[in-house]
């Protein structure tokens, strides 16, 4: 299981979210919440992002103490082996290709972007250039993507697509949408509201919290 780094929430109108392992190394995390589109799981209504309500009142009891770790403790292992198991299924889905979660981020991400960076990538991962280039250098063996020259003034070094990394993205698309279908089928559009909903909040406060911790250590 990769160690918990970034959160990705979906934050987007019609969405459901899924918790899975980018399965970084180092310094990068991997803890991502996919998206997949109401309109496409059926029977699923579109989340209308009602307020999160506050705890019950009797909940805010565990806030501190013995309870408060007790109940963190739960918590923190619920979350990692949701992300465990989610990693390990989506790695299912994707083995044939001979990519990771991570790699398979990295691919539709070059795909999707208009010439990113390995510094981009890394901020985006959180986790190190050398990383994020081991990985893009993965890809190119793979014939997926491809290193362009150097470009002045800087000497960066384009990132280009090939015609098969485009299919296998296109293909990690179709495979995702049918893999959150699956997972998702019997959960009430309720129930995925509020769950997208607290994975967004969650990830704003782990992301403020890693911020605030940057900011005091620099």
């Amino acid at each position: 299981m990769g160690k918990v780094g970034d959160v990705h929430a979906a934050g987007r109108r019609g969405h459901a979210a899924a918790l899975v392992s980018g399965g970084t190394s180092g310094k990068g995390g991997g803890l991502q919440v996919l998206a997949v589109r109401a309109a496409d799981n059926p029977g699923m209504t579109a989340p209308r992002f009602a307020p999160v309500p506050p705890a019950p009142r009797a909940a805010t009891r565990y806030l501190g103490g013995r309870r408060a770790r007790a109940f963190s403790s739960g918590l923190v292992a619920e979350v990692w082996a949701a992300n465990g198991a989610l990693h390990e299924s989506w790695q299912a889905e994707i083995d044939d290709l001979g990519l990771t979660p991570t790699e398979a981020f990295v691919l539709r991400r070059v795909v999707a972007a208009e010439e990113p960076t390995a510094t981009q990538l890394a901020a985006e991962m959180r986790c190190s250039r050398i990383d994020v280039k081991r990985r893009l250098a993965r890809l190119v063996a793979q014939d997926l993507l491809a290193f362009g020259a150097p470009r002045p003034p800087d000497g960066r070094m384009e990132i280009a697509v090939s015609e098969r990394g485009r299919w296998v993205a296109k293909e990690l698309d179709r495979r995702e949408t049918a893999w959150m279908r699956r997972l998702l089928r019997g959960f009430s559009g309720a129930e995925l509201e509020m769950l997208e909903a607290l994975l967004a909040r969650l990830a704003t406060r782990a992301n403020g919290a890693s911020s605030a911790r940057a900011r005091r250590g620099a």
